[in-house]
């Protein structure tokens, strides 16, 4: 899985997300402070986003992409904003500094970004930024739907969905390509993956914090 995250942070064209949580110290009614340990947030916790592009080609690009926030127990668009994105040559770009995100529930926010890929013309997505620990994170009920037609796979989910990797039955891949893996998967999503060389064996697709069956 490694080499399939890797080939998608190398895209000559990207965009990553940090998140920044600054918690309030809560103070007992004796005024002692306390440190606070737990993933959820305070009211008065301030959460922000920083977003940058990465082009590694020798050309400019200058093109829209979005911004979206989803709830991760109910699937629900919590936020979706439009930036423009002008990506200088070779080097990293800054294209959103410091997003508030503290009217949401930080526990509860995944992040990424959606652009068309000025070369290709494909449609992609950044990687997810989730909130940390993930064990603190319940991926039940995701709903993720596929289907496999000879060599492609289509997949949806109707929840953030975390660590989708395809595999076959009995470990027998040798042969198989991918055409990518261990990837995420965000609501209103259709993605669809080609498996060279799979000759009709069963797929089985598995994702983080749950496990699912096979399709023929």
């Amino acid at each position: 899985m490694a080499y399939y995250a890797i080939a998608r942070e190398l895209r000559d064209v990207t965009f990553s997300i940090s998140r920044t949580i600054q918690r309030r110290s809560p103070v007992k009614d004796n005024g002692v402070k306390e440190s606070n340990t737990s993933p959820c947030a305070f009211a008065g916790d301030y959460g922000s986003l920083d977003v940058w592009g990465v082009n590694s080609t020798l050309s400019s690009y200058d093109f829209p992409l979005t911004l979206q926030l989803f709830s991760i127990q109910s699937g629900k668009l919590l936020s979706e904003t439009e930036i423009r994105a002008a990506l200088l040559p070779n080097q990293s770009t800054n294209v959103l500094d410091k997003f508030d995100i503290s009217k949401f529930d930080f526990s509860d926010v995944v992040a990424s970004v959606s652009y068309r890929h000025p070369i290709s013309g494909a449609m992609l997505r950044s990687s997810a930024d989730w909130p940390q620990p993930l064990k603190y994170i319940s991926f039940a009920d995701r709903e993720v739907e596929y289907s496999v037609n000879e060599k492609t796979i289509f997949i949806r989910a109707q929840r953030p969905t975390k660590g989708v990797i395809l595999d076959v039955e009995r470990d027998d891949d040798e042969g198989i390509v991918w055409s990518d893996n261990g990837f995420d998967i965000m609501p209103r999503e259709d993605l669809v993956i080609h498996a060279q060389g799979i000759s009709g064996r069963k797929v089985v697709v598995n994702w983080y914090g749950e496990k699912e069956g096979c399709r023929d």
